[in-house]
């Protein structure tokens, strides 16, 4: 339920495409120098980093939401007759768990028990 391997998804062929692109223009300046003159493949290639960065600042801003639900939609294939209260419960325990691996939630549950109330669980799912 917990795999890492959750966040990247299909994000993984635009990563190794801009990886391709950048050592292809590289390389196809490196060989032939005239191809691209230096005024032209250094700011090339920092438009090609600015965009291998956009990429994976929209891979991290996403990665929350795309490792809760899947994470959600393998406890849901466990057990098929939940209520939408203990749904809510569940993706709220769910993102607790997934923002804090090392600790166990039965830990957080013994050292502050009002933190698991339906109204804080529901505070976290929603504003946190």
């Amino acid at each position: 339920m917990f795999g890492k391997t959750d966040v990247f998804k299909g994000w993984i062929r635009i990563i190794i495409g801009l990886i391709v692109l950048v050592v292809a223009v590289t390389l196809m300046n490196t060989f032939n120098s005239s191809l691209l003159p230096y005024a032209v493949f250094l700011p090339t290639l920092l438009a090609i980093f600015a965009v291998f960065v956009a990429v994976l600042s929209l891979i991290v801003q996403t990665a929350e939401g795309s490792v809760l639900e899947t994470r959600f939609d393998r406890v849901l294939k466990l057990r098929t007759s939940f209520t939408e209260n203990q749904e809510l419960i569940l993706k709220a325990l769910i993102k607790i768990r997934a923002k804090h691996p090392k600790f166990a939630l039965k830990d957080v549950y013994d050292k502050n028990k009002a933190l698991f109330t339906k109204e804080k669980l529901m505070e976290i799912l929603y504003w946190k």
